[in-house]
């Protein structure tokens, strides 16, 4: 039997999720679990496997220790700093703000180097 993982912060795994542009259905659903379940993860009223675990830091690209982290780390709103045209509601995809933290992180790599 898998062993629930203590000493999660729910909060973090509310904000790699919403940072990461996911929805708890999508996020349910690629879980194959109810939404409930995602969200008594994110309130801390439940908590994933460390298999699931991995699979969440997996889909938000984070790493596994960040969500044992105290508060969430300062980060950037990258979306908001993108002057783009789309309608009013509408959201980047997670693949686009995935590649946006990728992409920033290069180029803190780069002006390291340079």
């Amino acid at each position: 039997m898998a062993e629930y993982i203590q000493g999660i912060n729910p909060t973090i795994m509310k904000w790699a999720r919403e940072r990461s542009g996911y929805t708890l259905q999508e996020v349910a659903k690629s879980f194959n679990r109810d939404v409930a379940t995602i969200s008594n993860w994110e309130s801390g009223a439940a908590a994933p496997t460390y298999v699931q675990l991995e699979t969440l830091a997996d889909k938000y690209k984070r790493p596994v220790a960040m969500f044992f982290f105290p508060e969430p780390p300062q980060e950037p709103d990258f979306v908001g700093q993108l002057a783009l045209r789309t309608s009013e509601g509408e959201q980047l995809a997670p693949s686009i703000r995935i590649l946006l933290r990728q992409a920033r992180a290069r180029q803190l790599s780069l002006m390291e180097l340079w």
